[in-house]
């Protein structure tokens, strides 16, 4: 829930084009809480953390996916 809630906050005083997105980030946040609350194993939280960085169509996104990839991201 800390990295969720990070990730939530990161955008929302950081992302310069929030307001700019395809779909309503509020919306997204407010919905991955439930799904983060179930995720009972590593694999079910790393796919959620994707699932709430993807819409964000940012390159520092990219190098997130890249590093679930190989594996390094915690």
């Amino acid at each position: 829930m800390l990295s969720s809630a990070k990730i939530m906050a990161g955008v929302n005083y950081l992302f310069p084009h929030k307001y700019l997105m395809d779909s309503d980030w509020d919306k997204i946040s407010m919905g991955a809480i439930p799904l983060f609350a179930k995720a009972d194993i590593r694999l079910a939280f790393e796919t959620q953390l994707l699932r709430l960085v993807a819409p964000l169509n940012d390159t520092h996104a990219l190098r997130f996916y890249k590093e679930m990839k190989t594996g390094r991201l915690f």
